[in-house]
């Protein structure tokens, strides 16, 4: 059944004029068919009643059950061509709470800040659009675009830089300790800089491998991601 996420005013959900009309011209739905309603991480099943004006009736309200029991924050370095919505996506399906975008030495691409809040509206629908389509009870949020020093601002219980000059590739053992709370920063195409590791190292994160190839930039932060969800839902549960 197709997921919705919409906006609650009081006890009315609001619809966008996109989603109604992918309602009515895309999935071509009628009377008396019915959808889930995504809010605030409940589930509503609700029944089509009129479709000029929309309108919806509210048949069982449910707590999504399907969240990750630790927030995971991804601080990801901008990326070229359409890397950036891929990790996106591929994020929002993994469960991530938030992605954040960084500005490292080594970033070819570039967001200013005039064209930042346009970027990040497209962003947060590509999260949005993925998170219904794999029937999250909450949004993946696309944050900010940052500098690298920014990067203190999002420490969590735990934190990870995914550095392809780190040998050791114990961090598993950091995954079973208690945390409620992980920020991973994953590099660009061309890595991170010296000075950059040292700054993350010195401000809390902890440098891992990845193993022993050199990975992509996308495929670093979906094989990183993928290693957590396994921890938080197979061995911390």
């Amino acid at each position: 059944m197709q997921h919705f996420f919409v906006k609650k005013i009081n006890d009315e959900f609001i619809f966008t004029k996109e989603q109604i009309f992918q309602i009515l011209n895309v999935l071509r739905l009628k009377i008396n068919d019915e959808i889930i309603l995504v809010n605030d991480g409940y589930f509503y099943n609700a029944k089509i009643t009129n479709l000029k004006p929309f309108e919806v009736k509210i048949l069982k309200k449910e707590k999504a059950d399907n969240e990750l029991n630790v927030d995971i924050t991804l601080l990801y370095c901008l990326a070229k061509k359409d890397k950036i919505d891929l990790v996106i996506q591929k994020a929002s399906e993994l469960g991530v709470n938030k992605v954040v975008l960084v500005s490292s030495t080594y970033c070819v691409k570039k967001i200013s800040e005039d064209e930042k809040e346009k970027k990040l509206l497209r962003y947060n629908k590509i999260a949005i659009e993925s998170c219904e389509q794999c029937q999250r009870g909450k949004a993946l949020i696309v944050e900010d675009v940052i500098d690298f020093k920014d990067i203190i601002k999002y420490k969590k219980d735990l934190n990870l830089i995914a550095y392809e000059k780190e040998k050791s590739a114990t961090f598993q053992e950091e995954l079973l300790k208690e945390n409620k709370s992980i920020s991973v920063l994953v590099g660009a195409e061309g890595g991170f800089s010296l000075e950059e590791v040292l700054y993350a190292e010195d401000n809390g994160f902890k440098s891992i491998s990845l193993g022993k190839r050199i990975l992509r930039s996308e495929t670093a932060a979906i094989y990183i991601l993928s290693i957590l969800n396994f921890y938080v839902e197979n061995v911390l549960c």
